[in-house]
Parts: C-alpha cells; sequence; structure tokens
C-alpha cells in the first residue's frame, strides 16, 4: 500500500500559511483587522457625536439670539412709548409757561405746537399731536401738515377710558399700519382739562434695532385667515407697490434693506404659504447666501 505524501506547509513572506489548496490569515492579521474595524467604528462614532453636538450648541446660541433679539426690540419699543409720554407731558407745560394765559386751552396748545412743531417731528418722532376734552371732544389735531379738523384715529373708546381714570396710558394700532399712541391726562389750576394724545410710527424702532444689533428687521401686518376677495387682494397689491404678500395677506408695513430683503420675503411667502411656519424660523437662500427668517408676534404694551 503507498503512502501519500502530504505537501508540507510553507509561508509566503506576506504572512499568509498554505497549506495544498487552502489559505488562511494568521492571527496578528486577524487581530490588526479587527482592531482597525473597532478604530473605524469609534472614530466614525466620535465624529458623528461631536457634529450632533455642534448642532446642538448651533440650535442653542440661535434660540438665545432670537431670544435675545425679541428683548432688544421690546425694549426699544417700549422705551419708544416712555419717550412719547414724555412729550405728552411736555406739551401742555409750554403751553402754560409761553402764555400770559396760565390755562391750558386749545388756543395755547395751537400756539404751541406752531412753535415747536419742527423739533417735535425732526427731532422727537412725533408725527401727530391732539388734544381732547374732558368730554372726549377732540379740540386740536396737529398733523404733518398742520392743523386739521378731521382725519383723527377712531380711537374714542380709548380717549374715554384715559378721561374716566386719570392715568396715562399707550397703545399701538396695527389695524392698517403699526402706529404708537401715548395719551396722558391734562390738568389745569387742579382741575381736569383733558387728554394729550401723541402718535409715532413704529418706523424708528425698527431702524433703532437695526443700528444696535446690524440685524434686519421689518414690520407686517397680516389677516391671515380672514377671507378677502381676488378684487380686495389685487388692490392691495397694487396701492402697496409689491409690499402686499399675497399668500401670507399680509402688508409690509416697515423693512430695512427694502431693495434686497422684499425679495426673499416674497419668495418665503410663495415657498411657504402659512405664516405660522416662520416662529420656528425659516432659511431661504439668496444669490449663494443663507439668509434665516423668524416671526415675532407683537405683544401689548402699556408702560404704566
Amino acid at each position: 500500500m503507498n503512502k501519500k505524501k502530504l505537501p508540507k506547509p510553507e509561508i509566503s513572506n506576506n504572512g499568509f500559511k498554505i497549506s495544498g489548496a487552502e489559505k488562511f490569515f494568521s492571527l496578528k492579521w486577524k487581530a490588526i483587522i479587527l482592531t482597525s474595524i473597532v478604530l473605524t467604528i469609534v472614530n466614525i462614532s466620535l465624529s458623528s457625536i461631536s457634529y450632533l453636538n455642534l448642532v446642538r450648541q448651533f440650535d442653542n446660541q440661535k434660540r438665545k439670539a432670537i431670544h435675545r433679539y425679541t428683548i432688544e426690540i421690546e425694549a426699544l419699543i417700549e422705551q419708544s412709548l416712555r419717550h412719547m409720554q414724555q412729550v405728552a407731558h411736555i406739551i401742555p407745560i409750554l403751553s402754560t409757561t409761553e402764555s400770559s394765559d396760565i390755562s391750558i386751552n386749545r388756543k395755547n396748545i395751537i400756539k404751541t405746537l406752531k412753535k415747536h412743531w419742527p423739533s417735535l417731528q425732526l427731532n422727537m418722532g412725533i408725527n401727530a399731536v391732539r388734544f381732547y376734552s374732558p368730554e372726549n371732544q377732540l379740540l386740536v389735531n396737529w398733523e404733518e401738515s398742520g392743523f386739521k379738523k378731521d382725519n383723527a384715529p377712531n380711537i374714542s373708546s380709548w380717549i374715554n377710558e384715559v378721561n374716566r381714570l386719570e392715568k396715562p396710558t399707550t397703545l399701538i394700532d396695527c389695524q392698517k399700519e403699526c402706529v404708537q399712541y401715548a395719551a396722558v391726562p391734562v390738568l389745569s389750576r387742579e382741575k381736569k382739562t383733558g387728554v394729550i394724545l401723541v402718535e409715532s410710527s413704529l418706523a424708528d424702532v425698527v431702524l433703532g434695532f437695526k443700528q444696535i444689533s446690524g440685524i434686519d428687521m421689518g414690520i407686517i401686518i397680516s389677516n391671515e385667515g380672514q377671507k378677502t376677495g381676488v378684487d380686495e387682494d389685487r388692490k392691495k397689491i397694487e396701492n402697496n407697490f409689491g409690499k402686499y404678500l399675497l399668500p401670507w395677506k399680509a402688508s409690509v408695513i416697515a423693512l430695512t434693506d427694502i431693495g434686497h430683503k422684499l425679495p426673499i420675503l416674497q419668495k418665503l411667502a410663495t415657498e411657504h404659504p402659512l405664516l405660522t411656519q416662520m416662529k420656528s424660523g425659516i432659511q431661504v437662500l439668496d444669490n449663494k447666501r443663507y439668509f434665516e427668517v423668524h416671526l415675532i408676534p407683537l405683544k401689548d404694551f402699556n408702560v404704566n
């Protein structure tokens, strides 16, 4: 019986052991490969964890920034309303100190406004001053073009409350345009004489925020949820010179860098027709740059 001779095992230079037709890795190479796989998994895990941490940090910083901007905007509005209250207090005082008649009346108020209107308008940002009697009757309506007999805002119920409580108060009316009002009761010789009302636009607040933060800001008035006809929408588009955002049914009242930022809002309104989506912030690509737009609801302000 012939015995079959088994082939001698051979070891090549690259570490493989060859025994006939069978080939396998040495323990050394198995350990190296296993270690490499483990290190790769660890590196991927660490990279993923670092990336997620960076994303979380970025989101936290963004939320903090939005919160800070909201506080700054509200502080600017409150500061503006307090400033308007001070102006409303000063006007009747000037009317008595600059006249031989120390009583506060329609004639003296008009005389004071004629003299100080340029300063009130240009230096203090006042658009209109109105004087109401204790019976809520409009006695003086002084606007940008001077004295007017009509065109006063329909806020008689609010003036009535100021007269009744004899307490200064403020109001922001955004039904058509966002206008700030400050009303103070007026006393003359310890008798109730009426109410002084001053009016100012929120546009100065928008510009002030841009100067402080470097961030663009705008004010929009939305009628989202209200049914409007096609003709009414078309009329708003024509009258607002492109500042009416049809998908949001919103009018742009004030906006910094309007030439560049208005097209961005128009694009956003088309791509995201629900205005409520803007509360969490939406990114938009424009001219190879990303912009993020947030909607911050305007709260009720009363600085008393």
